[in-house]
């Protein structure tokens, strides 16, 4: 039975590449991420299907044809962080903020945590 929409076919083709990889066929695997982009271009360049291609292209570089879908699935850019000049990966600013918030909004926020219901 053939799946309904583009999109199931390529999350079927997504899945049975990581399967082929999990199992080394590399080729294989690289075929089936080919048939993602055939069937909905736009789920190829799904963040899963960008690291699947990052792992064949660490596998097997020289794949015929793996460079130009490499480009055109921007795979490669996922996991680059953002680095200085001098090569040296960026520090990304901490969510929490640099000074602990004031005693009494401490002992307030345990009393709201603290009240019966």
């Amino acid at each position: 039975m053939a799946l309904p929409t583009a999109e199931r076919r390529a999350r079927a083709a997504t899945d049975t590449a990581r399967a082929l990889l999990a199992a080394d066929d590399v080729a294989g695997a690289f075929a089936r991420l080919q048939q993602v982009e055939a069937a909905a271009p736009q789920e190829a360049r799904r963040p899963s299907v960008r690291a699947l291609t990052d792992e064949v292209a660490a596998r097997r570089p020289g794949l015929p044809g793996l460079a130009a879908f490499t480009r055109r699935t921007a795979a490669g850019r996922l996991s680059a962080a953002p680095q200085t000049a001098e090569g040296a990966p960026t520090r990304r600013p901490s969510p929490l903020p640099a000074t602990p918030p004031p005693p009494a909004l401490v002992s307030w926020q345990l009393d709201r945590c603290n009240a019966p219901l």
